[in-house]
């Protein structure tokens, strides 16, 4: 945000017609927003939600945001009621972490929690977060497989794209001030050969 936006925009070659797409493309989502705060996409609601959140927090916007702040308070609390006591995301179920919804969810709440603090995020998104822990620990086929995530919390291998929206989510924890255990940021290496943590 601010001076440190403008000069991330400055460095990556971006400008007034990149910022006018950007805007633009936020309020296309804007407009076709559920009265739930949800975006449905493909099989999965709440990763769908999750990935236009993540728009408009990686803009900068906020529940205070002048345009789009209606927007995100509705969509953070859609996220926040779509997590299941069991932590897991409600349009996936106990034996399945809906491909990439889970991490997707984690993330979209952990940065929301950043920004905000606020402790109706805070709850749903430590849930979602032992779920991703517990599903690390599923027993793997062999040891390469060992440290990263699938589509099944119980899965003997694992997938490169659903642990690298699993380690995004627990890196976006950490640096919300959320505990992570270092056991679970090291994991990962031996999958992916490098942890982002």
């Amino acid at each position: 945000m601010g001076p440190q936006r403008a000069s991330r925009l400055n460095q990556y070659n971006g400008g007034s017609e990149t910022e006018r797409a950007v805007v633009a493309a936020l309020r296309w989502l804007k407009a076709h927003q559920e009265a739930n705060g949800a975006w449905r996409c493909g099989g999965s609601t709440a990763a769908g939600t999750a990935l236009a959140t993540l728009a408009f927090l990686g803009h900068g916007e906020t529940p205070d945001s002048m345009e789009f702040g209606e927007t995100v308070s509705r969509a953070l609390e859609y996220l926040s009621l779509h997590v299941g006591a069991d932590g897991f995301v409600s349009d996936a179920s106990q034996d399945y972490i809906g491909g990439d919804s889970q991490g997707l969810m984690a993330l979209a709440l952990s940065e929301g929690y950043m920004i905000t603090q606020s402790p109706l995020l805070r709850d749903p998104l430590e849930r979602a977060l032992n779920t991703i822990v517990r599903a690390q620990s599923a027993a793997k086929a062999n040891a390469q497989q060992v440290g990263g995530w699938r589509y099944r919390p119980s899965s003997d291998d694992s997938d490169v794209s659903v642990t690298g929206w699993m380690i995004m989510a627990l890196t976006s924890a950490r640096l919300a001030g959320l505990h992570v255990p270092q056991e679970v940021c090291d994991k990962p290496r031996s999958f992916s050969g490098t942890c982002m943590m």
